[in-house]
């Protein structure tokens, strides 16, 4: 099943500037992925795992809006 991405994306965007806030919310999931890798002992691995789904979702969300736009 498909879901929405929590984001809301502002339709007034261009195809750029969507691509661009997908690869800054991909940038943030990576930073969290090696956060979680090291293994950071005073983060909530529940919390941060739920902050990683939110941003690769929305930039999902992002990047297919962006290509989208592109398409018009």
């Amino acid at each position: 099943t498909t879901t929405r991405p929590v984001l809301y994306t502002n339709t007034r965007l261009s195809s750029d500037e969507l691509f661009e806030a997908g690869q800054e919310r991909l940038n943030a999931a990576q930073q969290l992925a090696l956060v979680l890798y090291c293994n950071e002992p005073q983060l909530d691995n529940g919390e941060v795992f739920a902050a990683f789904r939110l941003l690769l979702g929305d930039a999902a969300g992002l990047y297919a809006a962006a290509f989208e736009r592109h398409g018009d």
